[in-house]
C-alpha cells in the first residue's frame, strides 16, 4: 500500500491594521512582565503601560477593552486580585511582576506554558517544552477547538501532577484558573461563543506574547466577560474525563471575595472613605433636612447612651413601628450602638400581628409613629410591655408617652467593638421577620457579618463607575430595603433620599427631581409605572441600573420599563430572601438579562439542588430545591430550634423552598416554582400557614387550606381560603370569615381571592393537604367551570 501524504493548508489571511500607537515592542531593561501571556501581550502593544507598572483598575479596564474587547467585570476580578498581590496594603495599583507569586493570585500549578516553581524556581517565564505538550493536540490542524484545547489542558494537569508528586496543588481555585486560562485564549483569539481559534493566533499569543495583527487577527466584536467565560469553562470541563477536585461541585462558590470581620459600626467609621460632612441621608421632600456621616456618628453615640440610661443592655431588642422616616436608619444604627438588636414591624399590622411580633422577637422597647400608636399600645398591653418602654417618633411625645428625642439627653457612648470572625457571625444586629413555612412569621437572626457581606458582595464586587443616588421608597422594615438603606450609605458615602411611602406620582417626581441613578422594582410598581400617563410627565432617564425582585416580570413588562430608563441601563432579576440578608444572586453590572433568569450566585456562596427526599441532585438543567450557604446566610431563627432543624441540613445548607435549575449553556440560575407555597401579594410575601393558623382559631372552622390565586389586576396573587365548617356550623358565611381575618391581619393578607366552603379538604393518605388539588380547582373556577363542592 502506498503511503498518502496529507497536506494541511492554512487559510489565506491578510494582515490587519495595527491600531495607531500600538505596534509591538519587546520589553526592555527595567520593564516587568507576568505569568499571563495575555497581559504581557497587551503591555508589549502599549494597551496597558509598556513597562508593566502602575496598573490601576481604570488603566487595566481601558487596556483590556481596547486591546481584546474584554469586559469590565473580568477586569475588576483580575485587577482586584492584582491589587491584593501588591505588598502595600493601601495600594490602588499593581505591577505585572507582582502576579508571579506562587499559587496567588493567578499563578497555579500545571500552567499551559510555564514550569512549576518546584522544577526551577521560575514559574513566570515562557517554557517551550511545556507549551509543546499543548501544541501536540493541535498537530496538523489550523483551528483549536474547545475539545482539543480541553484535552490539552487536561493532559498538562496529569503530566505535571506526575512530575510534582505530593507538592502539586490542585483544588477548586486551581481548576477555575486553569480552565479559565484556556477559555480566555480561545475567546480572545477566536470566537467567544464557539471557542474556535486559529492555531497560528494562539501560538503568537503564547510564544511571542504578541497580538497577531500580521496574521489577520482583529479583536473580537463580541465581548469576552465573566458570563461568557463561565459558559465556555463548563464546555471545556465537560469535554475531558477529569474528575473534579475534592470539595468542588457545580454548586460550589466560583469566586471568593474577602469579608471584613469587624463590628458594623467600626466598619463604617474607623476608616471612612468619603467626606464625613457631605449629606448622606436626605429627606426627599425637604432636601434641606439631612444627616451627614459625622452627624450620624454623633447621633448613634448619643442614642447608645440613651438606651443604656433607660436600662437596656447588650442583646436587648428594640422595635421600630413606623413608615419610612429620615431618622429611621440613624435609629437602627443607634440600636446597634448599645449592642442591641433592631427589629422593624410593618406599619400595616393590626394589634394581633404586632403582639406576635413583639413576643417572637422578645421586644424590650418600641418606638412608634404617632399615627400608629393605637395598635402598638393595645399589643404592648397584651404582651406586658410597660408604657415607659414605648417612645413616640416625634418631638413632644403624646398619650403620656415619651418622645424618642429624650434618648439624646444622656451624652455619648462608644459602641461595642470586635474584629474576629466568630463574634461577627454570631452577634445578631437585627431580627427581621420571614414569611415562614409553618405557622406565624419567624424572627430571622441577621448578624454583623451578614450585613457587611451583603454590602461587599452586592455593592463592591462589581462596582459601577458613577456615584450612586438611591431613593428609599419601599418599606424600610423589610429586608429588601434594609441593607442598602440602613448600612450601605454609612460605608460608601452614597446619597440615600428617603420618602415616606410609595405612590406612583411621588416616585416618578422624586426620581426626576433628585436624578436617582438606581432603581429597585417589584411587579406592582412596574405595572403602575408603565400603565400610568404620569410616566410621560416625568423622566426616569437618570436610572442607569435597575433590578427586579419579589416575583418575576414578564418580558413585555421588562421591555416597556426599559424604554423609560437611561438608554444604557441594564435590567435584571435578583433573587434572595430574609434568610440570605436580601440579595443572593444577581446579574453583575453592566450586563442585561432579558431571559428572566436571576443571574449568578454572589461570590462566596455554595449551592446545591435536592429532590423531595433531600437527596443531592446537583447538576446542570436539573430542577430541585435550591439550598445555599455562605456569609450572607443567617445563623437561624430566634428561639426556634424546630424550624432551624427543619430548614438547615447537617452540612450547613439552608433549604430555601424555591425550585430552581442552572442552565448548562449560560450557567445562569432560574427560579421556576415555590416548594414552600408562599403567596406574592403586591410585592409582599404571605405564608398560607399564617392565615391557616389564624383561621383555625375561629370557633366555627374545623379545617382550612389557603392558596394563592392569580389576579391580573395586581400582577400577582390573592389569598383564597377553602374552609370546612365544624358540624352544626353550616351557617358560617364568607363575610364572617373575611371579617375575622380583617380584624387580625394586615390588609394585604385578607382573603381577597375568595372563600370556598367544603365538606372536607382533599388530602393524601397520610393526611397532608393536597394544595395542588385546590389550585387545580381554583384554575377551573377561573375558566368558568365553577361547581359546588358541598
Amino acid at each position: 500500500m502506498k503511503s498518502v501524504q496529507v497536506l494541511v493548508f492554512a487559510p489565506l489571511a491578510w494582515a490587519a491594521a495595527v491600531p495607531a500607537g500600538h505596534a509591538y515592542k519587546a520589553p526592555g531593561a527595567g520593564d516587568v512582565r507576568s505569568p499571563c501571556p495575555g497581559l504581557n501581550s497587551l503591555a508589549n502593544h502599549g494597551f496597558i503601560p509598556r513597562n508593566g507598572k502602575g496598573m490601576t483598575l481604570a488603566v487595566l479596564n481601558q487596556g483590556l477593552k481596547d486591546g481584546m474587547n474584554v469586559g469590565t467585570d473580568f477586569t475588576i476580578a483580575i485587577g482586584g486580585l492584582g491589587i491584593q498581590a501588591n505588598p502595600n496594603p493601601l495600594a490602588t495599583s499593581f505591577d505585572l511582576n507582582q502576579l508571579d507569586q506562587h499559587n496567588f493570585p493567578i499563578e497555579h500549578d500545571g500552567s499551559l506554558s510555564r514550569q512549576d516553581i518546584y522544577e526551577s524556581g521560575n514559574d513566570y517565564s515562557f517554557n517551550q517544552d511545556k507549551w509543546n505538550q499543548v501544541l501536540a493536540y493541535f498537530q496538523g490542524k489550523t483551528t483549536a477547538t474547545i475539545k482539543d484545547a480541553s484535552l490539552a489542558r487536561y493532559n498538562r494537569i496529569k503530566t505535571q501532577r506526575a512530575i510534582d508528586g505530593d507538592k502539586f496543588i490542585y483544588g477548586a481555585r486551581q481548576l477555575v484558573l486553569s480552565t479559565g486560562e484556556t477559555a480566555l485564549y480561545l475567546s480572545t483569539m477566536g470566537n467567544p461563543t464557539t471557542g474556535d481559534a486559529p492555531v497560528s493566533y494562539v501560538k503568537s499569543l503564547f510564544e511571542k506574547e504578541r497580538l497577531p495583527y500580521e496574521l489577520g487577527w482583529t479583536k473580537p466584536t463580541q465581548e469576552t466577560n465573566l458570563m461568557s467565560l463561565g459558559a465556555m469553562v463548563l464546555q471545556i470541563e465537560a469535554a475531558n474525563p477529569e474528575v473534579l477536585p475534592e470539595g468542588l461541585s457545580l454548586g460550589a462558590a466560583e469566586e471568593h471575595f474577602p469579608i471584613p470581620t469587624k463590628d458594623i459600626l467600626s466598619y463604617y467609621f474607623d476608616e471612612p472613605q468619603y467626606d464625613l460632612d457631605k449629606p448622606l441621608y436626605i429627606d426627599a421632600e425637604e432636601p434641606g433636612r439631612y444627616y451627614t456621616g459625622r452627624q450620624c456618628k454623633k447621633a448613634i453615640r448619643q442614642l447608645a447612651a440613651g438606651f443604656k440610661a433607660n436600662g437596656l443592655v447588650k442583646g436587648d431588642c428594640v422595635c421600630i413601628h413606623s413608615f419610612n422616616n429620615l431618622d429611621y436608619p440613624v435609629l437602627v444604627n443607634g440600636i446597634a450602638g448599645f449592642g442591641g438588636v433592631y427589629t422593624g414591624s410593618n406599619p400595616a399590622y393590626q394589634a394581633f400581628e404586632l403582639a406576635h411580633h413583639f413576643r417572637a422577637a422578645k421586644v424590650q422597647v418600641v418606638i412608634a409613629e404617632p399615627d400608629l400608636l393605637a395598635h402598638v399600645v393595645s399589643a404592648a398591653k397584651e404582651v406586658g410591655t410597660p408604657a415607659a418602654r414605648i417612645f413616640v417618633f416625634d418631638k413632644k411625645g403624646q398619650q403620656g408617652l415619651q418622645s424618642w428625642q429624650r434618648l439624646f439627653d444622656h451624652g455619648e457612648s462608644d459602641w461595642p467593638r470586635f474584629d474576629d470572625l466568630e463574634t461577627a457571625k454570631n452577634t445578631t444586629i437585627a431580627r427581621l421577620f420571614s414569611s415562614g413555612t409553618t405557622g406565624l412569621p419567624k424572627a430571622a437572626m441577621l448578624s454583623h457579618h451578614n450585613f457587611i457581606a451583603q454590602h461587599r458582595l452586592f455593592c463592591e464586587w462589581t462596582p459601577t463607575p458613577w456615584q450612586s443616588k438611591r431613593l428609599a421608597i419601599l418599606p424600610m422594615f423589610h429586608v429588601a430595603t434594609a441593607p442598602l438603606c440602613h448600612y450601605t450609605p454609612l460605608r460608601s458615602g452614597e446619597e440615600m433620599f428617603i420618602a415616606k411611602r410609595f405612590d406612583i406620582e411621588t416616585y416618578l417626581r422624586l426620581v426626576e427631581k433628585h436624578q436617582i441613578t438606581e432603581g429597585a422594582f417589584v411587579p406592582p410598581m412596574v405595572t403602575a409605572i408603565i400603565n400610568s400617563p404620569l410616566s410621560k410627565k416625568y423622566s426616569l432617564k437618570s436610572i442607569r441600573l435597575a433590578h427586579g425582585g419579589a416575583a418575576p416580570l414578564d418580558a413585555w413588562q421588562q421591555a416597556k420599563l426599559k424604554e423609560l430608563l437611561h438608554p444604557d441601563c441594564p435590567f435584571a432579576q435578583v433573587w434572595g430572601m430574609t434568610e440570605t440578608c436580601c440579595t443572593a444572586s444577581m446579574t453583575p453590572w453592566p450586563h442585561d438579562e432579558p431571559t428572566g433568569s436571576v443571574g449568578q450566585l454572589l461570590p462566596n456562596m455554595d449551592a446545591k439542588l435536592v429532590d423531595d427526599d433531600g437527596k443531592d441532585i446537583t447538576g446542570f438543567n436539573v430542577r430541585g430545591e435550591l439550598c445555599v450557604r455562605g456569609p450572607i446566610v443567617i445563623q437561624g431563627y430566634f428561639e426556634n430550634p424546630e424550624a432551624n432543624a427543619r430548614d438547615w441540613d447537617v452540612d450547613g445548607y439552608f433549604h430555601t423552598g424555591d425550585i430552581a435549575y442552572r442552565d448548562g449553556k449560560t450557567t445562569r440560575w432560574y427560579i421556576v416554582d415555590r416548594k414552600k407555597e408562599l403567596i406574592k401579594v403586591r410585592g409582599f410575601q404571605v405564608a398560607p400557614t399564617e392565615l391557616e393558623a389564624v383561621l383555625y382559631e375561629h370557633p366555627k372552622i374545623a379545617d382550612v387550606g389557603v392558596i394563592g390565586t392569580p389576579d391580573k389586576s395586581i400582577d400577582g396573587e390573592l389569598p383564597r381560603a377553602y374552609v370546612v365548617p365544624k358540624p352544626g356550623c353550616e351557617d358560617l358565611t364568607q363575610e364572617d370569615v373575611n371579617g375575622y381575618v380583617a380584624e387580625r391581619l394586615a390588609k394585604y393578607k385578607r382573603l381577597d381571592g375568595g372563600v370556598v366552603f367544603l365538606k372536607e379538604l382533599p388530602k393524601t393518605a397520610s393526611g397532608k393537604k393536597l394544595k395542588r388539588t385546590l389550585r387545580e380547582w381554583a384554575a377551573e373556577e377561573r375558566k368558568g367551570d365553577s361547581r359546588a363542592k358541598l
